[in-house]
């Protein structure tokens, strides 16, 4: 057969083929982030949403990708570069992500044994996460980093330049990483859920993958070998003038320590940005989306700027040297950021989309500059190296795994050692002093060389860095904890109502309601104690949101209405211990033994510290054992079996609670609980129309169809109760159960000592809920529809109008008691007396509606009130109108 001379009309022009391996960069590191995403949410529902575990998940990616980088650097050579090679390799990323959900679920059960026989011992418990994560991600990790120093020799037949060709692929890669961040934050996960997603980022990869076996059929005969002898030294440039450069070891280690100091810097910064924006799936999605943008912008615009591309050692050392400095530059600005929020979010009409890119404007505002500079790093170190002699790929494989093992040791340095011992401020000083030592560390050379502006240079360096570090304002706690994603709309109105005007009356408004008592900066979260200043209660906030409390609230409730409705409860878990309350009012009632799982050790030890006198000294109990850990992980591992189970994390859209309120969680609630088993969740309103208080009622009830949703003292929270293999309501067991006065008298705190006001709190009941939920969307790992909704709807506050909704199919909890063990005259006592709560409560919510319409004060709005006040004076509503109505 003649081999043909000259190309054909049907060639793959080197335009094109250039053009494919660069689109084909941008499609993989999208899959890329969309499989880090999934992974993420899928391993933490076996492993937990502990710091160690997501640590343990990142380390086995992120350390597969060097791997992959590394190995492809050098074994990539000859005959092995070809399009074929990459079209396999990316076939072979997406059949390994297939294996990745089964693989989970195969690993389970290591686990479980795990986390019974090693929990307590921190390093070898992660050791062992670590090992199980990467039996199932290193494998598609690693061909992930094999790809980009593949397609780097594949390109260098056309790009003569290193600079300008890492710069492209890693900008390429990296905006690629992007849109996986951002659409699947956003767009994809919402909408097609985690495997859903997964299946996405496969058909890319795979799609890919045809498409380059099909190109490669195109490519002239004799391509590879022909660029293999052209390619010679092409790699390489000139090395002629411009700063001397450390020997190609000594650049891996920095571009190494440079990685390293990089996410130390990003750890800082997402733990104080994310006090600002929240813990939500949006909030993660902003601060990563704009930190990879950083990075693509400056991998791609460095090769064409002259001051940095002319001469690389003295463009990384000054790239460097401005993450350093505009570190220290932005501590004023980060330290503010909870004003700007307030003021984006706290005038009410704004929409949440505005909301968001007004977020991630003023998180770009602080994080783009530095981000540009470090993705700028990346092409100038593969310029040096391919300057002293490695070729192209090897280059860009070395660097990419260096700077990859420097961000793994740093980002588990930093979330592990440094924000828990030195907080996040010096963290980022620190993270800002390192990167000035990588500036250093690249002008060594010159500076022993006897250049006197390279020393006169790193002088002006390290003598502004400590100017900046000088003139650099403190944080104010309280205004850095103050929670404005959350409270923004309270914030703003105080700050109207004060006369002030500006900045300085945000400032004074976030300081209004609370004196700081105690901070703590732990590995998950900051944990704060703070002093009511009207009151003088202590509330318990993590990460700027109160969570707990001084005063008897629902934390008690929860602590006695699933043992109040069992009767004669022996074991009960606890899932989140907030201030200890709820673990004291169960430890009230003759149980036995009392687990409690809590994921912050800051938060055990502010309940312990400040907490004990409201808990009862719930802490010294010998019957309870509190555990740092993930609840759930706790549940699902550790083969243990209770009467009742709590679950006491009240916000189903904050990321990590979330987890808490799908169908999967309920379905091990239910495999764990005992035969009559009964178990509650306390969660707000959400203010929307309804859809995601429907899908929780919805799912709750797919698991256990006995279930109710009873009403709090707390106007807009619920507390869902579910029984397993039970029927019926039996006043009889919590009649018994009040006959412990211990129980009784915590119980009175929260005026709810009679088992006729606790049973009138039932506020729907299986068939009402059945009802409400037809048609609801079901709240599962997969979907996580609360989660996703809950962000854009927590600014709503028509609580009023929603719980009015609900009432309409209010329970007559008469309808549903056993009346089993009740003689006539106390059934007629009980029954004439939920008669009256229940038309009281019905009265209180009209006089509500009245009230929320303006009509407080009215001629009816006062009768509803004495009405309603003389069949129920502890109704909350009623207990404070009274006043206002006999005026």
């Amino acid at each position: 057969m003649a081999s043909r001379s000259s190309s054909s009309s049907s060639d793959l022009s080197p335009e094109r083929f250039a053009l494919f391996l660069r689109v084909a960069m941008v499609v993989s590191g999208a899959a890329a982030l969309l499989y880090e995403t999934a992974w993420l949410r899928q391993l933490s529902l076996v492993m937990g949403h502990t710091v160690h575990a997501l640590s343990a998940v990142l380390t086995a990616f992120l350390g597969g990708l060097a791997l992959g980088a590394y190995i492809s650097g050098r074994v990539m050579k000859g005959r092995l570069v070809n399009l074929k090679t990459y079209g396999w390799l990316e076939i072979g990323i997406g059949a390994a992500a297939l294996l990745v959900a089964p693989g989970i679920a195969a690993i389970s059960p290591l686990f479980g044994s795990a986390y019974r026989g090693l929990a307590d011992n921190f390093l070898v418990y992660n050791l062992a996460q670590f090992a199980a994560c990467s039996l199932v991600v290193m494998i598609p990790a690693v061909l992930m980093g094999a790809t980009l120093p593949l397609v780097t020799a594949l390109l260098s037949r056309h790009v003569r330049n290193l600079q300008s060709l890492s710069g492209q692929l890693y900008s390429a890669n990296s905006l690629g990483g992007v849109l996986g961040v951002a659409l699947g934050g956003f767009i994809f996960l919402p909408t097609l859920g985690v495997m859903g997603s997964t299946f996405l980022a496969v058909a890319l990869n795979v799609g890919l993958g045809v498409a380059a076996l099909v190109l490669a059929r195109r490519l002239p005969e004799g391509e590879d070998e022909t660029q293999e002898k052209k390619k010679g030294k092409s790699g390489r440039s000139s090395g002629s003038g411009g700063w001397p450069a450390p020997s190609g070891r000594w650049l891996a280690w920095i571009y190494g320590f440079s990685g390293f100091a990089a996410l130390v810097l990003e750890v800082g910064w997402a733990r104080i940005v994310s006090l600002s924006i929240g813990s939500t799936t949006y909030g993660f999605t902003i601060i990563l989306s704009t930190y990879i943008l950083g990075l693509a912008l400056g991998s791609h615009f460095a090769p064409k700027i002259k001051l940095l591309s002319s001469d690389p050692v003295r463009g990384a050392s000054l790239a460097s040297a401005v993450v350093a400095l505009w570190s220290l530059v932005s501590l004023s600005y980060l330290g503010t950021l909870p004003v700007r929020i307030v003021k984006a979010a706290g005038s009410g009409d704004i929409s949440f989309g505005d909301l968001l890119l007004t977020e991630t404007f003023l998180v770009g505002s602080t994080i783009l500059l530095p981000t540009f500079a470090m993705g700028a790093m990346f092409p100038l170190m593969t310029g040096m190296l391919g300057r002293s002699g490695v070729d192209s790929s090897r280059s860009i494989g070395t660097c990419y795994a260096a700077n990859t093992l420097g961000n793994i040791l740093g980002s588990f340095v930093a979330g592990f050692f440094l924000v828990p011992m030195i907080g996040m401020r010096t963290t980022i000083v620190l993270a800002a002093v390192l990167s000035l030592l990588v500036a250093l560390a690249l002008a060594v050379p010159a500076i022993l060389a006897n250049t006197r502006r390279v020393r006169q240079a790193a002088a002006i360096a390290v003598g502004a860095m400590v100017l900046a570090g000088i003139l650099a304002p403190g944080w104010d706690k309280e205004v850095v904890t103050s929670g404005p994603y959350l409270y923004a709309s309270s914030i703003m109105r105080t700050a109207r109502d004060s006369g002030q005007a500006g900045d300085d009356a945000i400032v004074e408004a976030m300081r209004d309601r609370f004196e700081l008592i105690d901070y703590v900066e732990g590995a998950t979260t900051v944990v704060t104690v703070k002093k009511a200043k009207r009151g003088g209660a202590l509330h318990l906030q993590v990460g700027g949101k109160s969570d707990a409390f001084s005063f008897a609230s629902t934390q008690n409730l929860i602590g006695h209405a699933p043992l109040l409705l069992h009767g004669d409860p022996k074991e009960v878990l606890i899932l989140g211990l907030g201030s200890g309350s709820t673990l004291g009012s169960v430890l009230t009632h003759p149980v036995d033994k009392v687990d409690a799982v809590e994921i912050s050790a800051g938060v055990k030890e502010m309940a312990a510290k400040h907490f004990a006198p409201y808990n009862n000294g719930a802490l010294d109990d010998p019957r309870a054992e509190v555990r740092v850990g993930d609840g759930r992980n706790h549940l699902r591992h550790s083969g243990r079996t209770y009467d009742v189970i709590i679950s006491q994390p009240s916000n189903p859209w904050i990321s990590g609670a979330a987890g808490l309120f799908t169908l999967e969680y309920f379905q091990e609630v239910a495999e764990h609980l005992n035969p009559g088993g009964v178990t509650c969740s306390w969660f707000k309103l959400l203010a929307d129309d309804g859809s995601a208080t429907r899908s929780l009622l919805a799912t709750v009830q797919q698991v256990f169809p006995e279930c109710y949703l009873m009403e709090t003292r707390a106007f807009g929270e619920y507390v869902v109760i579910a029984f397993k293999d039970r029927e019926g309501l039996s006043p009889a067991a919590v009649r018994r159960v009040l006959s412990t006065p211990e129980a009784v008298t915590d119980l009175r705190r929260i005026r709810m000592e009679t088992e006729a006001i606790f049973l009138s709190s039932l506020f729907l009941g299986p068939d009402e809920i059945r009802s409400l939920g037809e048609g609801a969307v079901i709240n599962t790992d997969d979907n996580a529809f609360i989660e996703f909704m809950g962000p854009k709807l927590i600014r709503n506050s028509d609580k009023v109008r929603l719980h009015a909704d609900l009432s309409q199919q209010r329970l007559d909890v008469l309808s549903r008691i056993d009346w089993a063990d009740f003689d006539p005259s106390q059934k007629r006592i009980l029954e004439r007396q939920l008669t009256n709560h229940h038309e009281a409560r019905g009265l209180a919510l009209q006089a509500r509606q009245l009230e929320a319409a303006g009509q407080e004060g009215s001629d009816e709005w006062k009768d509803l009130v004495r009405r309603g006040a003389r069949l129920l004076p502890s109704e909350p509503y009623l207990a404070s109108a009274i006043g206002r109505a006999n005026q």
